[in-house]
């Protein structure tokens, strides 16, 4: 009950940090940034200056980074963990850069030298408005070390963060032999598009062409064409034939059906059918279950390596959390009871515990699944009260807590009252 108690608590501070940096949506971009350019990394970082949601100071933050600001120490392997360096460039404001050297960093004449040529535009004072900072992150005996450089000037020395992994958490769409960079969907979708804009632009001018009727006349009987009702005079015999219709030409069916063909078998290819994408009527949820499950086979690479990012993202937080967040007070729930008692996260290093980390799907309905297979074992007499309201959604009943105390007092009242009765 005390591991179990411990790894609830870890857990909660884990969806803690995923809450405050906005997980969700750092995850959505992240993957648009991988469909579209081959990668998707994540940094984390720890601010020590940042207040986390239990009012202590000191929380994880993580941010999105370009794949191209981010260079590999050996750029043909793309596990992080086995690289002997990683650097990080961003562009921040100069004033910032100054701040975190620190007053006495640098003078007025080495800040005009190091900052009067690393940016894009220069202000009326004697230093650029922005830089180009580069952050080195390397393994050295076992722990990350990391530095902070500029043009001719050191931002922050070498120091030992006491990590035992990177912390970058990066993947590839689709993975490349020999470079740590990897093909996003989009690259595979460019000639199809080329395609399919090209009979889409020759279709459209064909419209332009041939879809309206245009009239030929004789200008040697009439000089000018006039539209409506006003009577011609025409010279000769007016029976003689003065214009005539030029009829639109049909384009050929197979133009259109060509272009929806194109583009059903690029969705199919990538997965993306009416099943998956939900334009389906919800009659039978089996056979939709059936049909998504098969329709995702072209992304199942994908989401297994989506589900290793993840547990990369997660190893890091526990990490980070055992090496900088000390003792902190904590809300601990072991056998229904709630206590408040002071947490050392030193014990959550790695090196003391075994960490086993599943990311995967939810099953289908999962909470539903659970509260009626508890019902049945419940009625079936298998469990007691107790057991059944542990095993319950916590979102299913509220004050589960408190239920779960008033179930053990009665199951207690119970049990001294048969011993009673036996003496």
């Amino acid at each position: 009950s005390r591991r179990r108690a411990l790894n609830d608590t870890l857990k909660e501070q884990i969806m803690l940090i995923m809450e405050e940096n906005k997980f969700p949506q750092l995850i959505r971009h992240m993957l648009r940034d991988a469909a579209v350019d081959g990668d998707g990394c994540i940094h984390l970082y720890y601010d020590a200056q940042a207040e986390n949601g239990d009012g202590y100071l000191g929380k994880v933050a993580c941010e999105v980074i370009n794949n191209t600001d981010i260079y590999f120490g050996n750029p043909y392997d793309p596990d992080v963990n086995r690289q002997p360096y990683i650097i990080i460039a961003s562009r921040r404001d100069t004033e910032s850069v100054i701040q975190e050297m620190g007053k006495n960093a640098i003078d007025a004449k080495s800040i005009s030298e190091v900052f009067s040529d690393d940016a894009f535009e220069k202000e009326s004072g004697f230093y650029a408005k922005r830089c180009t900072v580069l952050t080195k992150y390397y393994r050295q005996n076992g722990r990350i070390w990391f530095t902070k450089v500029i043009k001719g000037a050191v931002v922050k020395k070498p120091i030992c963060m006491e990590l035992k992994n990177y912390p970058v958490c990066y993947m590839n769409w689709e993975r490349t032999k020999g470079s740590y960079h990897g093909v996003g969907v989009v690259e595979g979708l460019i000639p199809n598009q080329i395609a399919i804009n090209k009979m889409a632009a020759m279709a459209q001018q064909f419209i332009r062409q041939q879809a309206f009727p245009r009239v030929f006349y004789n200008r040697n009987k009439i000089k000018n064409w006039t539209g409506g009702i006003k009577p011609v005079a025409v010279a000769g015999d007016p029976n003689d034939i003065v214009y005539t219709d030029r009829h639109n030409q049909s384009m050929s069916a197979q133009v259109s059906e060509y272009i929806d063909k194109f583009i059903n078998n690029t969705k199919d290819l990538m997965g993306a059918s009416d099943a998956a994408l939900g334009n389906v009527t919800p009659n039978n949820t089996s056979a939709i279950i059936a049909v998504q499950k098969a329709t995702a086979v072209p992304l199942e690479l994908i989401r297994q390596e989506y589900y290793r990012f993840t547990e990369d993202y997660v190893r890091v937080c526990i990490d980070m959390m055992s090496c900088y967040y000390g003792k902190r007070m904590m809300t601990i729930c072991e056998e229904g009871r709630y206590y408040e008692e002071e947490i050392d996260f030193s014990i959550f290093d790695s090196n003391r515990m075994s960490l086993n980390i599943d990311i995967g799907a939810a099953s289908y309905w999962s909470e539903i699944t659970a509260s009626t297979t508890l019902d049945n074992l419940f009625k079936s007499g298998l469990i007691d009260p107790v057991s059944y309201l542990e095993g319950i959604p916590q979102n299913s009943v509220p004050n589960k807590s408190k239920l779960i105390e008033e179930a053990k007092r009665r199951k207690e009242e119970e049990e001294d009252a048969a011993r009673y009765a036996k003496q």
